[in-house]
């Protein structure tokens, strides 16, 4: 799994932030999940939106918050196993 991130600097509250994990080895099929602060994102959430292909998946936050700061991970699984990568999303003033 290629490691991702938000950036080196914090985020401003009202910014838009994008982020993509992508599996470059492995068995199709592979389950491409998002959690943040280890729970799993869902598709009903409408502050995050989540698009994803065989092999990758891309977050896309509208509107950065505090209520979305927080570790975010990617979570990949097929039959052999499980992959994960983790990566903070700091919101400036928090």
């Amino acid at each position: 799994m290629a490691p991702f991130s938000f950036g080196d600097e914090p985020l401003h509250a009202g910014q838009t932030a994008t982020v993509m994990c992508f599996v470059s080895e492995g068995d199709l099929p592979v389950e491409l999940t998002w959690w943040l602060n280890g729970a799993k994102i869902g598709d009903d959430r409408t502050d995050v939106s989540m698009v994803s292909t065989k092999k990758s998946t891309m977050l896309t936050i509208d509107s950065v918050s505090g209520e979305l700061a927080g570790n975010y991970s990617c979570m990949a699984r097929n039959w052999a196993g499980v992959a994960q990568y983790t990566t903070e999303l700091v919101v400036n003033g928090l």
